[in-house]
């Protein structure tokens, strides 16, 4: 007679929502999220937070590891601005 057992396993992952760091920009402290996180707060996608951070419309941290934290109060007032725009890049 052979006894099998099967073991289940449930990990939960629990991700930070800020993290409040001085934001010279701002020059203030100021809550800071990951690229995942701006993603999922502002809607839009991956490469135009990437864009939005190249043309310097957001505050952002990098560290020397090359991870990017985004300052919550710049996406915010580029959420309002491609509001009052339409989009947020625009080709001429």
């Amino acid at each position: 007679m052979t006894t099998a057992a099967r073991r289940h396993e449930i990990y939960v992952v629990r991700r930070r929502q800020h993290f409040e760091l001085f934001c010279e920009q701002c020059a203030a402290v100021a809550k800071f999220v990951t690229i995942d996180d701006a993603v999922l707060f502002s809607g839009f996608a991956t490469r135009e937070i990437v864009g939005l951070v190249e043309a310097g419309k957001l505050h952002f941290l990098e560290t020397s590891g090359g991870h990017l934290f985004i300052c919550r109060k710049s996406l915010a007032a580029n959420q309002s601005a491609e509001l009052t725009e339409g989009n947020a890049f625009q080709t001429t």
